[in-house]
């Protein structure tokens, strides 16, 4: 294939999928990091398909949280649900606004290993979430807490309000 030359969209990285919401528009979650203890939660969107791109709303966060890896989905009444992994499992921020105001953090929401997760619509309306059980200490992780294991995947109906299902896909310690 013949690429295109590389051209800038934002400062900061952007390791997750972007959402198409409802309009079109497309949304990237973004972490920049600005100084050793604090960095920048952005929602950076195209409103013309990728053509441009432009910060709609940021947050500033303490690095401590290791807030660096934000998933946005939008939910059935038009609100942004921007899961934010966190020292000790996955906090949430909400915004009705398109991402240009941020609620503030709650956290934890979901327990979780500080490592990547998956969140993401399935044609049923549900949400399907991908996450690992390894936040607590016991015979399975060897005594040690906060590991990448039992790779376990949930539904989220009602737009994240109800956790069901829970098959695990590797309950290998280790695995992503």
């Amino acid at each position: 294939p013949a690429w295109s030359q590389p051209r800038y969209i934002a400062d900061g990285v952007m390791i997750k999928k972007p959402v198409v919401l409802a309009n079109g528009d497309w949304l990237f979650a973004n972490h920049d990091r600005k100084t050793a203890d604090i960095g920048l939660l952005k929602a950076v969107v195209s409103e013309d398909q990728g053509k441009s791109f432009r910060v709609r709303g940021q947050v500033e966060v303490s690095h401590d949280m290791h807030a660096i890896e934000p998933m946005p989905v939008e939910r059935k009444d038009g609100s942004l649900w921007m899961l934010v992994p966190i020292t000790r499992g996955i906090g949430e921020r909400f915004f009705t606004d398109g991402g240009v105001t941020w609620s503030l953090l709650r956290r934890p929401t979901v327990t979780h290993t500080p490592s990547r997760y998956f969140i993401g619509r399935l044609q049923s309306g549900n949400l399907l979430l991908g996450k690992h059980l390894g936040i607590d200490e016991g015979p399975v992780s060897g005594g040690k807490a906060n590991q990448r294991r039992e790779l376990t995947a949930w539904i989220l109906k009602d737009d994240g309000t109800a956790l069901s299902g829970g098959l695990v896909l590797d309950d290998r310690v280790d695995c992503s």
